[in-house]
Protein backbone atom coordinates (compact mmCIF):
# COMPACT_ATOMS: atom_id res chain seq x y z
CA UNK A 1 0.00 0.00 0.00
CA UNK A 2 1.28 3.43 -0.80
CA UNK A 3 1.51 5.42 2.36
CA UNK A 4 -1.81 8.00 2.46
CA UNK A 5 -3.45 5.54 -0.29
CA UNK A 6 -6.97 5.31 1.32
CA UNK A 7 -7.99 1.41 2.91
CA UNK A 8 -11.99 2.10 2.71
CA UNK A 9 -12.62 -1.15 5.10
CA UNK A 10 -9.65 -0.12 7.93
CA UNK A 11 -11.06 1.09 10.79
CA UNK A 12 -9.43 2.52 14.37
CA UNK A 13 -11.96 2.22 17.73
CA UNK A 14 -11.94 5.31 19.73
CA UNK A 15 -12.13 4.18 23.20
CA UNK A 16 -11.64 0.49 24.87
CA UNK A 17 -13.95 0.63 27.51
CA UNK A 18 -17.40 -1.62 27.70
CA UNK A 19 -19.16 0.30 25.01
CA UNK A 20 -16.18 -0.75 22.73
CA UNK A 21 -16.57 -4.24 23.13
CA UNK A 22 -20.46 -4.14 21.39
CA UNK A 23 -18.47 -1.89 18.68
CA UNK A 24 -15.91 -4.55 18.20
CA UNK A 25 -18.69 -6.83 18.04
CA UNK A 26 -20.31 -5.58 15.19
CA UNK A 27 -17.30 -4.45 12.98
CA UNK A 28 -16.63 -8.63 13.22
CA UNK A 29 -19.99 -8.92 12.35
CA UNK A 30 -19.60 -7.19 9.02
CA UNK A 31 -16.53 -8.54 8.21
CA UNK A 32 -14.57 -5.00 8.92
CA UNK A 33 -10.59 -5.00 8.89
CA UNK A 34 -10.34 -3.36 12.83
CA UNK A 35 -6.53 -1.68 13.22
CA UNK A 36 -6.86 -1.28 16.68
CA UNK A 37 -8.23 1.00 19.63
CA UNK A 38 -6.95 4.37 20.77
CA UNK A 39 -7.58 4.96 24.95
CA UNK A 40 -5.50 7.24 26.92
CA UNK A 41 -6.91 5.84 30.15
CA UNK A 42 -5.15 2.36 29.13
CA UNK A 43 -1.56 1.20 28.46
CA UNK A 44 -0.15 1.01 24.89
CA UNK A 45 0.11 -3.02 24.02
CA UNK A 46 -2.63 -3.57 26.13
CA UNK A 47 -5.84 -5.77 24.29
CA UNK A 48 -9.40 -5.28 24.11
CA UNK A 49 -11.53 -8.94 22.73
CA UNK A 50 -8.31 -9.68 21.39
CA UNK A 51 -7.26 -5.99 19.72
CA UNK A 52 -3.94 -3.64 20.46
CA UNK A 53 -4.48 -0.78 22.09
CA UNK A 54 -2.25 1.37 19.84
CA UNK A 55 -1.82 4.37 22.17
CA UNK A 56 -3.99 7.49 22.91
CA UNK A 57 -5.81 10.08 20.49
CA UNK A 58 -2.34 11.50 19.87
CA UNK A 59 -1.83 8.27 17.42
CA UNK A 60 -4.40 9.50 15.23
CA UNK A 61 -2.75 12.01 12.67
CA UNK A 62 0.06 8.95 12.36
CA UNK A 63 -2.97 6.52 11.08
CA UNK A 64 -4.89 8.74 9.08
CA UNK A 65 -0.96 9.15 7.18
CA UNK A 66 -1.11 5.05 7.29
CA UNK A 67 -4.63 5.29 5.09
CA UNK A 68 -6.93 4.46 7.90
CA UNK A 69 -9.95 7.30 7.33
CA UNK A 70 -12.78 5.29 9.21
CA UNK A 71 -13.44 5.94 13.34
CA UNK A 72 -15.99 4.47 15.18
CA UNK A 73 -16.92 5.68 18.32
CA UNK A 74 -16.21 3.58 21.43
CA UNK A 75 -16.97 5.61 24.39
CA UNK A 76 -20.46 5.34 25.59
CA UNK A 77 -22.62 7.61 27.75
CA UNK A 78 -24.93 7.97 30.21
CA UNK A 79 -25.96 11.44 30.28
CA UNK A 80 -22.35 12.93 30.34
CA UNK A 81 -21.15 13.04 26.93
CA UNK A 82 -18.73 15.49 27.33
CA UNK A 83 -15.64 13.35 26.35
CA UNK A 84 -17.31 11.91 23.94
CA UNK A 85 -18.00 14.44 22.16
CA UNK A 86 -14.88 16.29 22.47
CA UNK A 87 -13.12 13.11 21.27
CA UNK A 88 -15.54 13.03 18.22
CA UNK A 89 -14.78 16.26 17.03
CA UNK A 90 -10.82 16.52 17.34
CA UNK A 91 -11.13 13.21 15.65
CA UNK A 92 -13.40 14.91 12.80
CA UNK A 93 -11.23 17.92 12.53
CA UNK A 94 -8.23 15.32 11.81
CA UNK A 95 -10.00 14.22 8.92
CA UNK A 96 -11.69 10.83 9.90
CA UNK A 97 -14.77 9.87 8.91
CA UNK A 98 -17.65 8.15 11.09
CA UNK A 99 -19.73 5.78 9.15
CA UNK A 100 -22.56 4.74 10.93
CA UNK A 101 -22.65 0.95 12.40
CA UNK A 102 -25.55 -1.08 12.24
CA UNK A 103 -25.78 -4.76 13.88
CA UNK A 104 -26.75 -7.21 11.51
CA UNK A 105 -30.03 -7.76 13.27
CA UNK A 106 -31.34 -4.13 13.63
CA UNK A 107 -34.21 -3.37 11.99
CA UNK A 108 -34.49 -0.17 10.21
CA UNK A 109 -37.21 1.01 7.61
CA UNK A 110 -35.97 2.46 4.53
CA UNK A 111 -37.56 6.02 5.44
CA UNK A 112 -35.01 6.57 8.68
CA UNK A 113 -33.31 9.87 8.10
CA UNK A 114 -29.92 9.38 10.09
CA UNK A 115 -26.93 11.68 10.82
CA UNK A 116 -22.95 10.27 11.09
CA UNK A 117 -21.55 7.62 13.46
CA UNK A 118 -23.87 6.40 15.09
CA UNK A 119 -24.49 2.91 16.66
CA UNK A 120 -27.68 0.99 16.21
CA UNK A 121 -27.24 -2.12 18.49
CA UNK A 122 -28.53 -6.14 18.11
CA UNK A 123 -32.46 -5.99 17.70
CA UNK A 124 -32.67 -2.30 18.02
CA UNK A 125 -36.10 -1.39 15.87
CA UNK A 126 -35.96 2.47 13.94
CA UNK A 127 -39.40 2.80 11.92
CA UNK A 128 -40.59 4.77 9.06
CA UNK A 129 -39.76 8.52 8.55
CA UNK A 130 -37.95 8.68 11.67
CA UNK A 131 -34.78 11.34 12.24
CA UNK A 132 -31.79 10.22 14.20
CA UNK A 133 -28.91 12.69 14.75
CA UNK A 134 -25.13 12.21 14.90
CA UNK A 135 -23.19 10.29 17.44
CA UNK A 136 -26.45 8.29 18.90
CA UNK A 137 -26.53 5.27 20.03
CA UNK A 138 -29.69 2.90 20.00
CA UNK A 139 -29.24 0.38 22.00
CA UNK A 140 -30.13 -3.23 22.29
CA UNK A 141 -33.75 -4.38 21.71
CA UNK A 142 -34.15 -0.35 21.73
CA UNK A 143 -37.63 0.65 19.33
CA UNK A 144 -38.14 4.41 17.95
CA UNK A 145 -41.29 4.29 16.59
CA UNK A 146 -42.43 6.30 13.09
CA UNK A 147 -41.63 9.94 12.89
CA UNK A 148 -39.61 10.36 16.05
CA UNK A 149 -36.72 12.58 15.62
CA UNK A 150 -33.78 11.88 17.94
CA UNK A 151 -31.07 14.40 18.22
CA UNK A 152 -27.11 14.76 18.04
CA UNK A 153 -25.32 12.31 21.00
CA UNK A 154 -28.70 10.93 22.08
CA UNK A 155 -28.08 7.52 23.71
CA UNK A 156 -31.56 5.52 23.80
CA UNK A 157 -30.53 2.50 26.48
CA UNK A 158 -31.48 -1.03 25.55
CA UNK A 159 -35.28 -1.91 26.03
CA UNK A 160 -36.33 1.50 25.99
CA UNK A 161 -38.61 2.56 23.81
CA UNK A 162 -39.76 6.09 22.32
CA UNK A 163 -43.68 6.41 20.60
CA UNK A 164 -44.91 7.81 17.41
CA UNK A 165 -44.27 11.65 16.49
CA UNK A 166 -41.87 11.99 19.90
CA UNK A 167 -38.72 13.92 20.26
CA UNK A 168 -35.69 13.47 22.23
CA UNK A 169 -32.98 17.06 22.68
CA UNK A 170 -29.12 16.99 22.00
CA UNK A 171 -27.40 14.41 24.38
CA UNK A 172 -29.90 13.09 26.77
CA UNK A 173 -29.97 9.63 27.72
CA UNK A 174 -32.69 7.77 27.81
CA UNK A 175 -32.47 5.00 30.58
CA UNK A 176 -32.79 1.06 29.89
CA UNK A 177 -36.78 0.28 29.77
CA UNK A 178 -38.22 3.84 30.16
CA UNK A 179 -41.24 4.89 27.53
CA UNK A 180 -41.70 8.13 26.25
CA UNK A 181 -45.13 8.48 24.98
CA UNK A 182 -46.53 9.62 21.74
CA UNK A 183 -45.84 13.17 21.05
CA UNK A 184 -44.33 14.06 24.16
CA UNK A 185 -40.95 15.99 23.46
CA UNK A 186 -37.83 15.28 26.02
CA UNK A 187 -35.45 18.15 26.08
CA UNK A 188 -31.56 18.86 25.47
CA UNK A 189 -28.85 17.17 28.02
CA UNK A 190 -31.96 15.01 29.62
CA UNK A 191 -31.52 11.83 31.78
CA UNK A 192 -34.92 10.07 31.95
CA UNK A 193 -34.07 6.67 34.58
CA UNK A 194 -34.50 3.35 34.35
CA UNK A 195 -38.07 1.88 33.56
CA UNK A 196 -39.39 5.34 33.51
CA UNK A 197 -42.55 6.45 31.90
CA UNK A 198 -42.37 10.13 30.24
CA UNK A 199 -46.05 11.30 29.95
CA UNK A 200 -45.29 14.69 29.25
CA UNK A 201 -43.09 17.16 27.65
CA UNK A 202 -39.63 17.45 29.52
CA UNK A 203 -37.55 20.55 29.93
CA UNK A 204 -34.00 20.77 28.59
CA UNK A 205 -31.81 19.68 31.86
CA UNK A 206 -33.90 17.63 33.73
CA UNK A 207 -33.02 14.07 35.52
CA UNK A 208 -36.31 12.54 35.23
CA UNK A 209 -37.55 9.08 37.59
CA UNK A 210 -40.32 6.96 37.75
CA UNK A 211 -43.64 6.09 36.31
CA UNK A 212 -45.09 8.58 35.58
CA UNK A 213 -41.75 10.04 35.59
CA UNK A 214 -41.15 13.14 37.83
CA UNK A 215 -38.59 15.66 38.39
CA UNK A 216 -35.71 14.42 40.61
CA UNK A 217 -33.41 17.49 40.07
CA UNK A 218 -32.13 20.00 37.41
CA UNK A 219 -28.74 19.42 35.95
CA UNK A 220 -26.56 22.57 36.82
Amino acid sequence: MISGEIVEDRYIVLGAGGHAKIVLDILKKQGKFIYGLTDASIPKGETCMGYPVIGDDTELPFLLKKGICNAVMGIGHVGYPKVRNSVYKQTLEIGFSFPNLIHPTAVIADTVEMGEGSLFAAQCVVNADAKIGTLCIVNTLAVIEHEVNIGDGVHIAPHATVLGQASVGQNSFIGAGSIVLQGVHVGKNCIIGAGSVVLHDIEDNCIMVGNPARLLRRRK
